[in-house]
C-alpha cells in the first residue's frame, strides 16, 4: 500500500490552510497504514477514522471557504471550491458505509480520499492561492479569476482535465461497484431466505403424516428426546398415551383403503379437540396415535385417556357393507424413576394398551396400576 507522500509541491504557502491540510494527510495515512499492515480493522477503528476526518475536514472547509470570502474571491471559484467540498463528504460518506456493510474494500476508500487530496490541492487550491496572492497585489478579482483560468488551461489545463476525469470515471466505478455488491448481497439474502424456506418445509414435511396432519414417528421421537432431558419437578412429569382403532383390520379387509382412512382422520381430530395446547399427539403407523404431555402427571393422563374414549365412542361411521361404533384402546403410562430412557415410557404405555385389548377392548389400561 503506497502511503500518501506530502512534499513542498502540496503547499499552498497559506500557514493555517498548509497545516490543516497536512493533519488531513496524516488521517489519511493512518488508514493506510493499517491497510498495509495486514491486520482487520475493527469497526471501531474505522468509526475513529471516519469520524476524524470528516470532524476535521469539516474545520477546514469552513475556514478555506471563510479564507476565500475574506479575499474577495470571485464567486464562480467559491462555488466551483465549495462543489468540491461536498462531492468529498458525499462520496467518503457512501464509501465508509461500503465498507461497513462489506460492499468494498478498505483499500478502495484510501485510493479515494488520497486521490481526492491529492487532485483538490494540486487543482483548486493551488488555482485559489493564486488568486488570493492577485487580490493582495491589487488585482480586481474577477480579472484574477479569469486571468489565472486562462493560464491554468494553456499550461496545465488539459491535464488537470485529464485527471479529473480519470478520478471521475473511478468515482463512478465505485458507485457501481457498490450497487453491484448490494444488489448480489440482496440477491443472496432472497436465495438464503427462500433455502431456509425450502428447508422449513422439508422438514415438517420430514416430521408430518400426510393422511392426518399430525406429527409422524419421526416427530414423537424428536419431542421425547427433547423433553427426557428436563427434570422432573413439583410433581409433574412426562405422560404418553398409546391409542389404536379397535378392529381396524376388519375395517380396511371389507370396506377398502379408503374407509380406513376416513377412521383414521376422524380419530386424529377427535384427539386434536380433546387436547391442551401443549399436548403433542402423532400417529406412529396404522392406526396407532400416541399422546405425549409434559408438565403433567399420570392422573392427568388417565384422564384424557378416558375423555378421548368416549368423545370416539360417540361415532357412528356408515359404510357400504357396515357401521364402524367408534372404539378405540387406550394404554397410559407416566415417567418414572425406573425407566431408563423414553423407550421404557414407550413399552409402558404399551403394555397399558396390551392390557385394555385383553379386558375387552374399547377402555383405558396403565400397566403402572392395573397388571392384571
Amino acid at each position: 500500500m503506497l502511503i500518501f507522500k506530502w512534499d513542498k509541491s502540496y503547499e499552498t504557502n497559506i500557514d493555517s490552510i498548509d497545516i490543516q491540510h497536512k493533519k488531513l494527510v496524516d488521517m489519511i495515512n493512518d488508514l493506510g497504514e493499517s491497510i498495509q499492515s495486514n491486520k482487520t480493522i475493527s469497526q471501531q477503528h474505522l468509526d475513529q477514522i471516519f469520524n476524524g476526518i470528516t470532524k476535521y475536514a469539516e474545520e477546514h472547509f469552513e475556514d478555506e471557504e471563510n479564507e476565500m470570502e475574506m479575499a474577495n474571491v470571485d464567486p464562480r471559484h467559491i462555488d466551483t471550491h465549495k462543489k468540491a467540498h461536498k462531492v468529498f463528504f458525499k462520496e467518503a460518506t457512501k464509501l465508509f458505509e461500503g465498507i461497513k456493510e462489506n460492499l468494498i474494500s478498505h483499500e478502495v476508500l484510501f485510493h479515494f480520499l488520497s486521490s481526492w487530496l491529492s487532485i483538490h490541492i494540486l487543482g483548486t487550491d493551488k488555482i485559489l492561492v493564486k488568486q488570493i496572492k492577485a487580490i493582495k497585489e491589487g488585482q480586481d478579482p474577477k480579472k484574477a479569476y479569469e486571468m489565472i483560468r486562462d493560464d491554468t488551461e494553456s499550461t496545465i489545463g488539459p491535464l488537470l482535465f485529464a485527471v479529473n476525469q480519470l478520478f471521475n470515471r473511478t468515482m463512478n466505478m465505485n458507485n457501481r461497484l457498490i450497487a453491484l455488491n448490494k444488489s448480489l448481497e440482496e440477491q443472496v439474502k432472497l436465495r438464503t431466505k427462500e433455502l431456509e424456506q425450502s428447508n422449513n418445509i422439508l422438514k415438517t414435511m420430514a416430521l408430518t403424516d400426510t393422511l392426518t396432519k399430525l406429527g409422524n414417528r419421526r416427530a414423537a421421537v424428536a419431542y421425547l428426546k427433547s423433553e427426557w432431558k428436563k427434570d422432573a419437578n413439583d410433581g409433574t412429569t412426562i405422560t404418553c398415551i398409546m391409542l389404536d382403532a379397535d378392529k381396524f383390520k376388519y375395517i380396511n379387509d371389507t370396506e377398502g383403503h379408503e374407509a380406513g382412512d376416513k377412521v383414521l382422520q376422524i380419530i386424529a381430530n377427535t384427539i386434536k379437540n380433546s387436547i391442551r395446547n401443549d399436548d403433542f399427539v402423532c400417529r406412529l403407523g396404522g392406526d396407532e396415535f400416541v399422546i405425549l404431555s409434559n408438565n403433567t402427571n399420570l392422573q392427568y393422563a388417565l384422564k384424557l385417556a378416558e375423555h378421548i374414549r368416549q368423545q370416539v365412542e360417540q361415532i357412528k361411521l356408515h359404510f357400504t357393507k357396515q357401521y364402524w361404533h367408534g372404539s378405540i384402546s387406550l394404554g397410559v403410562a407416566a415417567r418414572d424413576q425406573n425407566m431408563q430412557n423414553y423407550i421404557d415410557l414407550l413399552k409402558t404405555a404399551d403394555n397399558g394398551l396390551y392390557i385394555a385389548k385383553r379386558n375387552g377392548r374399547n377402555r383405558v389400561g396403565c400397566a403402572q396400576i392395573d397388571n392384571n
